[in-house]
């Protein structure tokens, strides 16, 4: 799968096609129904407002980096583009997906009341830093978990709709721990992965999360649960026998007459 370098989008619509530069791209209006789904709060791009126009560049960011290097064309990456919803006009948006969708991207609109507390909120005031173990600087607010619980149902809605019967889902990180479960209630045919990128705490510090079971519960919605290294699958593995009491044996987990696996992926430069 080839990414493209930077290119940019001018606020114009020519007939059915639509002028990148120098060089004319027809679009067809729908993208296919895939196989194959990877899911992450951002995509792997970064879409930039200049004054007249909007800038595509590629993402050099852990994540986009990784998993870039085994998607192709079969699959398609769903995630926030980076650009708050109020800034697009109708005919600027459409310009934007349809650009993003000749790199099998889609974009989830996401305002600026949502960026806020889901994500620089929710995620990065409370998740982060008590997963990191910085204990006095996570602040936990139900208004922003409420945000967190609809960015969460946002991205659920747009994975059904694009990927096909038995097709497989891949979620990635903090910002969608409720992601896997709400996936799993709507389209149970699907195999759904989950991988989280930073530190899973200690159960001691996992259990000061006021919403610490829905996390988990949301997590479980997968069918395999990866993580950096054993000490993250092993606290994960305490925190689901201690605060949900469930049977364990090994890495396997039962939960609601399914068997998820928890394993260890560690993610370099192979």
């Amino acid at each position: 799968f080839k990414q493209k370098t930077a290119y940019e989008i001018p606020l114009r619509l020519v007939g059915s096609e639509m002028c990148i530069r120098d060089s004319c791209y027809t679009y067809f209006c729908e993208l296919k129904m895939v196989k194959n789904v990877i899911v992450s709060n951002r995509l792997p791009i970064q879409v930039t407002k200049l004054e007249n126009s909007f800038q595509i560049t590629p993402s050099s960011g852990g994540l986009a980096t990784g998993v870039n290097s085994i998607r192709d064309e079969s699959s398609v990456w769903i995630g926030w583009s980076g650009i708050k919803s109020e800034d697009f006009t109708d005919e600027s948006k459409l310009e934007i997906d349809k650009a993003l969708i000749d790199q099998n991207l889609i974009q989830i609109d996401l305002n600026s009341d949502e960026i806020e507390k889901y994500y620089y909120g929710l995620s990065n005031k409370s998740l982060w830093p008590l997963f990191h173990y910085f204990i006095d600087f996570s602040k936990f607010n139900e208004d922003q978990w409420n945000s967190y619980y609809e960015v969460n149902k946002k991205f659920c809605e747009v994975v059904i709709s694009n990927v096909s019967t038995n097709g497989t889902v891949w979620v990635h990180d903090y910002q969608l721990m409720l992601l896997p479960k709400m996936i799993r209630d709507k389209r149970p045919d699907l195999s759904i992965g989950f991988f989280l990128h930073i530190p899973f705490p200690s159960f001691e510090i996992f259990r000061i999360f006021p919403r610490r079971e829905e996390l988990l519960k949301g997590i479980l919605g997968a069918d395999l649960v990866g993580f950096h290294t054993y000490n993250y699958e092993r606290h994960f593995i305490s925190s689901i026998k201690r605060i949900l009491r469930k049977d364990v044996n090994f890495n396997r987990v039962s939960h609601e007459s399914r068997e998820v696996t928890v394993n260890t992926f560690p993610m370099g430069i192979d």
